[in-house]
């Protein structure tokens, strides 16, 4: 048997367990990157709430399940996950990069603009 880890939510996972799930959770971050074939997008988007489950509050996971909702085609979705990510960190240029290619696409100009200035701005900070 492995060693446990305290202070987690599970005193009796061990260090194996949190090590594979955080292994999977990298797997899962690189899926938003990879994505070439639509067939895919069902199982990444369902990798993606899986990990959301196991850690709500990482804002890379939400930033992933909005790119393939985008690719999708699910806009209204993926912006409720984008602004989840940018709640949990407001200073993630990626993220509110990315709610303004969202919003261009869904015909929203200025508010697009407006995202576009605040990542710019992160960035350059």
């Amino acid at each position: 048997a492995g060693a446990y880890l305290a202070g987690t939510d599970n005193p009796q996972k061990t260090i194996e367990e949190y090590n594979a799930e955080i292994a999977h959770m990298r797997q899962v971050e690189a899926a938003g990157w990879v994505l070439k074939n639509p067939l895919q997008y069902h199982d990444t988007l369902s990798f993606c709430e899986n990990a959301i489950q196991k850690d709500s509050e990482n804002p890379k996971m939400w930033y992933s399940k909005a790119s393939v909702l985008i690719r999708m085609g699910r806009y209204e979705t993926a912006l409720e996950a984008i602004n989840k990510a940018i709640q949990i960190d407001p200073e993630y240029a990626h993220a509110w990069s990315k709610k303004g290619i969202l919003l261009n696409k869904m015909g929203r100009k200025q508010e697009a603009d407006a995202a576009y200035t605040r990542a710019k701005v992160l960035e350059n900070e």
